[in-house]
């Protein structure tokens, strides 16, 4: 007997090994066999029937037709008799069972009815645990009638019976299979099922069972876009670091799952490397229909690629005939293999892309080029197929007919499906949003060809185009609320997109009411769909810093995405409501960015102190703490805590004495600055609310036709917004951009010619319109969009005049951003209290053995600013990287003078240059231009820890506020950096300057300081930087630092980031 579970035992795991892709899984299994066949007939002729069973079970599993196992096990149970055998014949029953339902054979699947109810009354005569559990698991799962989400919710209520009976090995086979299908109407039920997957893993310590629940809750986050972070976290770690030992097949599966999570992210260069290797993996192994699916998912990725550029173009045919040469190779190996799943699934991807191939080609209007990829389907498809898996080849057909203008067969083809799925008991709702989707879109072509282009139509005709338009309508709603009931992001934003193009469409034909109320309901699905982009941005939570907020930069930079936000704006435009607009605005602005500044401030001392008496708030904050801390730990599932920490943020959101928590994380769209926080800087500097305005633009797309002209947007506290069309275009502002920045290297800047002043002010009518919406000496928050960002505008003229001279003028991403410094400087200090000199820093590096006067003037005019304001004075070799990282730990001001580097190719080289240590002159080889030199880049400072509190940066250096902005203005370099690592206020420079200009401003600006510290009243020692930069500003443009500076190019590049005030010194009130 011990020989017999052995051979039994080995060839079980070889069979496992051949499954796994290790071994030819055919020749393996065949040889299995043959073995465990010829050893369950000697224990059987033996009459040790109890072991011939056991092997019997296992001997059936391994042969691919149904009808020969049911033979075998019939013959087995022709053998049991009497009451000794009745738990073998009962379970050999539901091996009949099982096989018979699989069977294609009408005759054997009509007997498994009888069987079931045979094998029941067994089950119950000898009260077995689990049999009749067993039962219908197997009736369940083997059900054609069933949809995906039926299936899931009956096998998940067997799960809670097979725990009642401790039968946790068929619990999680029961739990897997429950999870192998996208269940997409019951996300939450699939959220419990695998945390329940992945406790029972746990508990039965099964290292193979924990990565089976980690990739499945991967999977199903990887659907939801409220999770696409939580997906990204859990398996990156996972797919660096995979053991040696992992079999080709899982090691295939989890590289091919990365490649989907990358390409949520619109990350496709990582997606098709991922999806590349993923092939490679899987051709070392032994799996066939492995390699078939990571060769479909590499030739999505080609085609996603392709999907990046313009239409026709040479990349975009590059890109898709590299994806049509990988599936149709495929489709033929699949032919050969017998792969039948994949090759209806290849042919019809080359159908799609064959349609969209002939749209753009007006000779093959009329010839079907899909036709031959639709039979082939046909002939593959068995004949009794249900309309459920026609879906897409349904659909392949009516694109087909849509493009030949067929419509009338297209209209046919799209009603009489959807009447099938009508007469189905269920449908899941991603085949009925796509027969809606269908529909929709063969109304609106239909409308289209009726009209024509400039073609004369009856009255009939036009009321036939109209009636085709709502009813596109109608369809196309009803597809967006079906695919409202999926987790299928990225199709609800383009639904909600294609909604939002066909309601274009119909307010041309309609009353000024009517529009105003269809743009108004529209906006609200506008609204839940943009709530859906937040949750995908937010499902990174940043714990890693940098690498979390590149990640939320992916998500803000799809395209469909940022569509949402510009549809939202243009149709509050429409509806006349510009504070809706402004909002629509801010929504798309850096709030990547605002969520990692979010993320990392402090809770001001007053509401910590009203926190610490309320336990409800301790604990949900210390729960909260403990599941971010968790989420470090190696091996933990980042989708399982992080779905946890979700909800805790949620009930801390709700709960009202930590709704201030909430407000500090989350701000701010409606400008929900902190009133008293407000309230105390605006009397700091003298400032009333109604003299604070939020300046903003909107910039439309240069590539549009009629080159719509910017509008601008003024806001206040108190929500009142006002906006103004301006006489000047997004393609004037490029092209005055290129003329003002674009010169050959060694020839004079174009601002630092004697036109300079001139050139400047041919873009005046960006703000020369603020004349009517502010007043002298009020504070603008300026929020620059695209191109704007490349201009400097508080330099331009406005009543004669630069508007940094006439008003206090800041600049911020987003009014999120400003309110995230506010609420900073607010915070109070972390660090005692010290004077003035130990939290004030002056740093200076000039390492040129060709430029020694230079540094000398440098070294002396830092020195000398740090007695107009005391302070720790480091230059030359002396600032090295970790004393410059050293310093900004404790400084609350810190001036640096020398160069940075900005780098346009990877703005996280850009980097400010430091010193290594290393004296130039002490060393032979002076003359060498990287001697001494050492970098601060963009990486290190945003891992730099500064005080907590206000803390001011001036940095005198070649373009140290020049910026990356990525889609959604989303801003990368030095000053974000900074401002992300503690930050409040930045003084930079937006393009490269004489270091000679870069000493004058400084000695001006720090005499206008040390003159506002001198005259304040009482112990208010603020420092208004904005006054102050705008006064040095009118000096060096007049010609009072020196006739040279008087060129926009000196005094025109000097701007402030952040705050318009710096609160105070260490140790003062």
């Amino acid at each position: 007997m011990f020989k017999a579970l052995m051979i039994s035992f080995y060839w079980k795991i070889m069979v496992a090994a051949a499954v796994h892709g290790l071994l030819d899984e055919s020749a393996t299994k065949a040889a299995a066999l043959t073995t465990i066949s010829s050893l369950r007939q000697a224990l059987q002729a033996m009459n040790h029937l109890q072991e011939a069973s056991s092997l019997l079970y296992f001997e059936v599993q391994l042969i691919a037709i149904p009808e020969e196992a049911i033979h075998r096990l019939q013959s087995f149970l022709n053998v049991l008799n009497g009451d000794k055998w009745d738990v073998e014949r009962a379970l050999t029953l539901a091996e009949i069972f099982k096989l018979q339902l699989q069977s294609s054979d009408d005759p054997v699947r009509s007997k498994a009815e009888d069987t079931f109810k045979e094998a029941e009354e067994l089950f119950n005569k000898i009260s077995h645990t689990f049999g009749n559990i067993d039962l219908e698991f197997t009736r369940i799962s083997s059900s054609h009638t069933f949809s995906a989400e039926e299936k899931f919710v009956q096998i998940s209520s067997l799960v809670e019976r097979y725990f009642e009976v401790n039968h946790y090995g068929q619990m999680m086979l029961c739990l897997t299979t429950a999870l192998s299908e996208p269940v997409d109407a019951y996300v939450e039920q699939v959220k419990y099922a695998t945390e329940l997957q992945q406790q029972l893993a746990d508990e039965m310590g099964s290292e193979m069972m924990q990565n089976a629940a980690l990739m499945r809750a991967a999977g199903s986050a990887n659907l939801n876009a409220s999770e696409y972070g939580f997906a990204l976290n859990a398996l990156e770690p996972q797919y660096r670091n995979l053991p040696e030992e992992v079999d080709p097949k899982s090691h295939s599966l989890l590289v091919t799952t990365m490649s989907m999570i990358y390409g949520s992210f619109g990350n496709n260069m990582e997606a098709l490397k991922a999806a590349e290797e993923s092939l490679e993996i899987a051709k070392s192994g032994q799996s066939y229909q492995a390699c078939s699916d990571a060769a479909f998912i590499l030739g999505l990725r080609h085609l996603s690629i392709s999907e990046q550029y313009p239409r026709k173009s040479a990349e975009d045919i590059k890109w898709l005939s590299s994806a049509m040469d990988i599936l149709k190779g495929w489709i033929e190996s699949d032919a050969e293999n017998g792969y039948t799943d994949g090759e209806i699934q290849k042919c019809i991807l080359v159908g799609k892309w064959e349609n969209l191939r002939a749209s753009d080609e007006p000779e093959l209007k009329i010839t079907p080029v899909e036709k031959p990829w639709i039979e082939r389907v046909k002939k593959l498809l068995p004949s009794q197929t249900g309309a459920l898996k026609q879906s897409e080849l349904v659909d392949l057909e009516v694109s087909m007919l849509m493009r030949q203008e067929n419509f009338l067969e297209s209209s046919k083809l799209s009603t009489d499906y959807l009447n099938d799925l009508d007469k189905l008991s269920f449908v899941p709702p991603m085949i009925k949003a796509q027969a809606y989707s269908r529909a929709a879109l063969q109304a609106w072509l239909f409308y289209r060809a009726i009209l024509g282009e400039n073609k004369a139509t009856t009255a009939e005709e036009r009321l036939q185009a109209t009636t085709q338009l709502w009813s596109a309508l109608d369809l196309a709603n009803k597809s967006l609320q079906q695919w409202r009931q999926t987790s299928s992001s990225e199709l609800i934003i383009r639904s909600t997109l294609a909604l939002g193009s066909l309601l274009s469409d119909v307010i041309q034909t309609i009353s000024d009411d009517l529009e105003r109320d269809l743009l108004s309901g529209f906006m609200d699905e506008l609204q839940k769909t943009e709530t859906l982009c937040d949750d995908m941005r937010r499902s990174v939570i940043p714990i890693e810093g940098l690498a979390s907020l590149m990640n939320k930069r992916l998500l803000v930079a799809k395209v469909s995405s940022l569509k949402i936000y510009n549809l939202g704006l243009r149709i509050a435009l429409r509806l006349n409501d510009p504070a809706e607009a402004w909002t629509w605005l801010q929504k798309g602005k850096s709030r990547a960015f605002s969520d990692s500044l979010g993320a990392k401030l402090s809770v001001p001392q007053r509401i910590l102190q009203r926190i610490n008496s309320d336990q409800i708030a301790c604990d949900l904050l210390k729960a909260e703490q403990m599941h971010l801390d968790a989420l470090n730990q190696p091996g933990v599932n980042h989708i399982l805590v992080a779905r946890e920490l979700t909800s805790i943020r949620k009930r801390v959101q709700e709960y009202p004495p930590l709704a201030e928590i909430a407000r500090i994380r989350n701000t701010t769209l409606n400008l929900e600055i902190d009133p008293e926080c407000l309230d105390t800087a605006l009397s700091r500097t003298n400032l009333s609310r109604e003299r604070v305005k939020f300046v903003d633009w909107y910039v439309p797309s240069s590539k549009t036709k009629d080159n719509p002209q910017i509008i601008c947007f003024v806001r206040t506290l108190d929500g009142t917004t006002r906006t103004k069309q301006l006489a000047i275009s997004a393609t004037q502002v490029e092209a005055w951009v290129s003329k003002a920045f674009t010169y050959p290297d060694m020839a004079e800047h174009p601002l630092n010619k004697k036109t300079g002043n001139r050139l400047l002010q041919e873009m005046n009518a960006l703000v020369d319109w603020l004349t009517d919406y502010s007043e002298t000496g009020d504070l603008l928050v300026l929020s620059p969009s695209g191109k704007l960002n490349n201009v400097p505008l508080h330099a331009l003229f406005i009543e004669k005049r630069p508007l940094v001279e006439r008003n206090l003028v800041v600049y911020a991403s987003s009014a999120a951003i400003m309110s995230q410094c506010l609420d900073r400087s607010a915070s109070g200090r972390n660090c005692e209290e010290r004077n003035t000199e130990e939290t004030t820093a002056f740093l200076a590096v000039y390492e040129e053995p060709l430029h020694v006067d230079e540094r000398s003037l440098i070294f002396s005019h830092i020195k000398a600013l740090s007695k107009v304001l005391p302070s720790n004075v480091l230059v030359g070799p002396e600032v090295t990287k970790s004393r410059f990282v050293e310093t900004s730990s404790t400084a609350t001001w810190l001036h640096y003078h020398g160069h940075a580097r900005y780098c346009k190719e990877d703005v996280l080289k850009s980097s400010l240059i430091l010193s290594n240590g290393e004296d130039i002159f002490d060393h032979r080889n002076a003359e060498n231009p990287l001697l001494g030199r050492d970098e601060l880049s963009v990486v290190d400072i945003f891992n730099t820890t500064m005080p907590q509190g206000g803390v001011h940066f001036t940095i005198i250096a070649c373009e140290s506020a020049a910026q990356d902005l990525s889609p959604g203005d989303e801003p990368l370099g030095i000053i974000p950096a900074l401002l992300h690592a503690g930050a409040t206020s930045v003084l930079g420079c937006q393009w490269p300057i004489k270091s000679s200009a870069g000493r004058a401003f400084s000695e001006a600006f720090y005499d206008e300081v040390k003159y506002m510290r001198s005259t304040t009243i009482g112990g208010n020692q603020t420092v208004n930087l904005a006054q102050a930069l705008g006064i040095t500003v009118g000096k060096m443009r007049r010609g009072e630092l020196g006739v040279h500076y008087k060129q926009a190019f000196c005094w025109a590049s000097f701007a402030m980031h952040g705050l318009w005030f710096f609160p105070s010194f260490n140790g003062e009130t």
